[in-house]
């Protein structure tokens, strides 16, 4: 896979994605802190957005939740869709309102 020079747009879907699979796996962000030397703050950033976690935190953060990165990749990708989907929607139900 080829390095992404400018994660900005998707530091938000990947700390949804993320946010969501660990809530999934019934862990919290104290759990992954704990066991996996990552920090509860680092956590909650790559889960808010505000950061995008480095290569080695990635793969903890990925064995940590028991997910594979392409499968990560792929729900971000869904995510991703999903919400340029409602977006089109929208914009339909707009236009058709004037």
């Amino acid at each position: 896979m080829e390095p992404v020079n400018n994660l900005e747009p998707l530091k938000s879907y990947c700390g949804k994605v993320l946010r969501a699979i660990r809530n999934v796996r019934g862990l919290t962000a104290v759990d992954i802190a704990k066991k996996h030397d990552i920090t509860e703050s680092s956590i909650y950033d790559y889960e808010k957005g505000r950061s995008y976690p480095k290569n080695e935190n990635a793969i903890t953060l990925f064995s940590a939740l028991k997910i594979k990165q392409e499968i990560f990749e792929r729900c971000v990708k869904d995510s991703i869709i999903k919400e340029i989907e409602a977006q089109i929607s929208e914009t339909y139900k707009l236009l058709g309102e004037r």
